[in-house]
């Protein structure tokens, strides 16, 4: 009866072990980080595995108290961490008007629905369709790159490039020009990691809720504050949330998409999280 015993735990832990070996080479980009083989005529979705959150802080060497302190450190968050919200859309500014006012509350399925399709055909030519109906054709390229040229912590990456075919590549157009993809590797898992600025290029219109506008009070292409309209000219701008109240004569566009870290017990409440400090994981799915 014990050697039985023994002879099941070990078919189990066989089975497991093959289960394991057969998820991780069935996983494309861990597959293609390896040996980068002509993708002939295949479509790809978007999965967000985790997200980085915020970077290492050290304290000043000058400071008379701590020289070298860690002040903060980079944090791996789940997406079930995080709270996803849209703009209702035509709503008036008034001197009374809040931001909640104005949220959508939404959900992981909305946010990653938002994400493009990826279309590679003959490993050269690739097809980006995005979630509101427009799509974008790029010559594709990727490039192994070594260890001290990737610099990222001492291991290698995959570069993929995407070069318009846009003649009128407008840089100024953050939804226009090529686009470069680091794939990289966390523990043993490849992922491609994307910034929010990149996922903004894929017409995700993320926006920071926390902060204000650049250089002016109205900043077109900013991700901070809301897109609004003018009402009477029709103009497109981005406005702090401070500033709302008094921008009477704008109308909320129903763009933005706002992100959240939920309240957990080392928490005193839910953060609107800003965009430009994140970086987002993703695995792309056959």
């Amino acid at each position: 009866m014990k050697n039985l015993f023994t002879i099941i735990s070990a078919l189990c832990l066989l089975a497991i072990s093959s289960l394991d070996a057969k998820a991780q080479t069935s996983d494309f980009l861990n597959s293609y980080f390896e040996n980068q083989t002509p993708i002939n005529n295949n479509t790809f979705s978007f999965s967000l595995s985790k997200v980085v959150l915020g970077q290492k802080v050290f304290s000043k060497e000058s400071s008379p108290v701590s020289r070298g302190e860690v002040l903060n450190l980079t944090e791996f968050l789940d997406v079930s961490s995080l709270s996803y919200y849209g703009i209702s859309p035509n709503i008036k500014f008034n001197s009374s008007i809040k931001f909640e006012q104005i949220l959508k509350k939404k959900n992981f399925d909305w946010f990653i629905a938002k994400m493009p399709k990826l279309e590679i055909l003959k490993n050269k030519l690739v097809t980006l369709t995005y979630s509101d109906g427009e799509s974008e054709s790029f010559l594709y390229n990727v490039t192994k790159l070594g260890s001290s040229e990737a610099k990222s912590n001492f291991r290698s990456a995959l570069q993929i490039e995407l070069a318009t075919e846009d003649i009128n590549n407008n840089r100024e157009n953050t939804k226009k020009g090529d686009i470069i993809w680091r794939v990289v590797v966390l523990e043993n898992e490849a992922y491609l990691a994307l910034s929010g600025i990149q996922l903004n290029r894929l017409h995700l219109d993320l926006f920071d809720a926390g902060g204000i506008p650049e250089n002016s009070y109205y900043t077109p292409g900013s991700m901070k504050g809301i897109q609004a309209e003018q009402i009477y000219e029709k103009k497109i701008s981005t406005i702090s949330l401070n500033d709302m109240k008094y921008a009477t004569n704008y109308i909320s566009t129903g763009v933005g998409t706002y992100l959240a870290r939920n309240q957990d017990k080392f928490m005193d409440g839910n953060y609107f999280l800003n965009p430009s400090e994140m970086v987002f994981l993703f695995k792309l799915n056959q």
